[in-house]
């Protein structure tokens, strides 16, 4: 997998959540649909049909992913992961 791991604050949210934020010590995969930036330093992302919200440092990484088959992970509190995966 080649990927980035990044590191950010947390987040006090003041947005009504429309889909869950992917959870801590979880990893989704699938092929990546959309990356949206939806404020309070989140994206929404469309992930093999399932909305989840992650940290908005992923936005580089996950950009030119979109129609891949890609892996993103809630490594620890502050920290995110994602990457393509290979077929």
């Amino acid at each position: 997998m080649s990927g980035s791991v990044v590191t950010a604050g947390t987040n006090n949210l003041s947005l009504p959540l429309t889909a869950p934020i992917l959870a801590v010590g979880r990893s989704r995969w699938g092929i990546l649909e959309s990356v949206k930036p939806v404020g309070e330093g989140l994206l929404l992302i469309k992930l093999a049909g399932e909305e989840r919200l992650v940290d908005e440092e992923l936005l580089d990484s996950l950009q030119p992913l979109i129609g891949k088959l890609v892996s993103v992970m809630h490594l620890e509190d502050c920290k995110w992961g994602a990457g393509a995966l290979r077929a």
